[in-house]
């Protein structure tokens, strides 16, 4: 199907995921950090079409599915073809071949690209079975008397791990399974914050740093618990690369990438685009010196809809204004959460609401058309009000002032970036489905994607 494939075969398969990141999100934060490139720009290769099997906007679950088992499946699916029936994975296929594995996220590990590649079930939502699968479920094909499946597990959404009788983390569990305790039987180091990972010396690793997901970049505090995804990414390479000589497959996926896209907010986004490409330049640095591994980088669809020159009040102005998002100092999100514990307090919303504007960077004065608006989202807000339409209120102040729209707070169907460097970098040059990334990717390592599915479906 891929005659063109470079006869190189690499040892090692980094596939990197910036969930929900569109060409518009790189070039806002390349013009926003003044250089005249960001690091990804430099092995763009060509663009990825994004749509599901059963609509022209995916999400994350039939994106990453598309990726991992060279297929489309609708939107939802966790490792599963249309017909609901589990598909087989680039991972799955890694650790029959012998090589050691690893997921990286700033989510859930649960959620829907790790899930996709390491576990299979009719919809993203089955988040405890899907934690379950990725301890348990994959050992059918581990060769060699091999224990444990996953040798790097890093990330978030540690409630879904967590046995609900456990007493040092928060459960999401209504079971009495404990994955914490499994993977513990299994031989896994277990941390739960960025001391203790640094202190992992040795494979299987298991770090869970967040019951839910893991924090904004630009939230994160001074010698914050909870390590970067740069941390996570080269504490991964190094332990999966040591002493290996059958390789290793490693997903990376800059997860709050999208969620910022979800919440409208540039500033966020800025913060964790700016790191998914810090993220990129270490990985390339390491494969440039490795010599044998293959990367690839793409995002499985944009959200937001983000728009770089905004029409404001209708006045069109060939223009946007990068100094404003780049004040920001905390999540919108963050700042809701903030301005709703101000008020139960007992502050009134509008000086709550002013008050958190200016100390999280807005300049003043903040007029009286900007304090409607931003109150005027969240026109039934209590005192226990709800965050999200106030986060949207802080936001439209914002995107305003910066001339920065965004159309959706969902996803949009554009084609995304595919970025590639190492081996057979060459084949991902040019415009094509997502599900050739998986494909490319299978032919390229010689694994028979359709014998696992076999496995699987016995």
């Amino acid at each position: 199907m891929y005659a063109n494939l470079s006869s190189t075969k690499p040892k090692n398969i980094i596939f990197m995921v910036g969930d929900g990141f569109g060409p518009a999100s790189q070039t806002f934060a390349r013009v926003a950090s003044g250089k005249e490139h960001l690091f990804l720009d430099e092995i763009l290769v060509g663009t990825s079409r994004t749509y599901s099997s059963d609509s022209p906007v995916t999400d994350s679950a039939a994106g990453a599915t598309a990726f991992a088992c060279g297929l489309k499946s609708y939107n939802g699916a966790i490792g599963v073809s249309p017909d609901g029936k589990p598909c087989g994975t680039l991972l799955e296929a890694a650790l029959k071949n012998g090589m050691k594995s690893g997921l990286v996220s700033t989510t859930l590990l649960s959620d829907a690209t790790p899930a996709a590649f390491s576990a299979h079930a009719l919809y993203r939502s089955q988040l405890t079975d899907i934690a379950k699968q990725q301890i348990e479920g994959l050992q059918r094909f581990l060769i060699n008397g091999k224990k444990y499946a996953l040798d790097v597990f890093l990330g978030g959404g540690r409630a879904y791990f967590a046995g609900k009788a456990s007493k040092d983390f928060a459960s999401a569990r209504t079971d009495d399974w404990d994955g914490i305790d499994k993977a513990n039987e299994q031989g896994y180091n277990f941390c739960s914050d960025k001391d203790g990972m640094s202190k992992v010396n040795s494979l299987p690793i298991m770090g869970l740093f967040s019951d839910y997901e893991m924090k904004f970049n630009i939230d994160r505090i001074t010698n914050d618990p909870e390590p970067t995804l740069l941390e996570m990414a080269t504490k991964a390479i190094g332990l999966l690369s040591s002493n290996n000589d059958k390789g290793f497959f490693l997903m990376i996926e800059g997860a709050r990438i999208d969620h910022a896209g979800h919440n409208n907010d540039i500033s966020a986004q800025y913060r964790e685009v700016i790191q998914y490409n810090d993220v990129a330049q270490y990985v390339i640095e390491w494969a440039k010196k490795d010599g044998q591994t293959l990367v690839v980088s793409t995002a499985d669809h944009e959200t937001g809809g983000v728009t770089l020159a905004k029409d404001v009040d209708s006045i069109s102005n060939y223009y946007y204004n990068i100094s404003v998002p780049l004040k920001i100092n905390k999540s919108t999100y963050n700042m809701a959460v903030l301005t709703l514990a101000d008020v139960s307090k007992g502050t009134s919303l509008n000086d709550a609401v002013r008050n958190m504007l200016v100390s999280s960077g807005v300049n003043e004065p903040i007029t009286d058309r900007e304090m409607s608006i931003a109150v005027s989202i969240p026109d039934t807000i209590t005192q226990h009000g709800n965050v999200t339409t106030l986060m949207l209120g802080f936001d439209e102040v914002i995107n305003r002032r910066a001339r920065i729209g965004f159309s959706t707070t969902g996803h949009t169907g554009v084609d995304v970036n595919v970025y590639s460097f190492g081996p057979s970098r060459e084949v991902f040059i040019g415009n094509q489905q997502n599900i050739d990334l998986g494909n490319k990717i299978a032919t390229m390592m010689g694994f028979n994607l359709k014998d696992i599915t076999e496995i699987l479906n016995k």
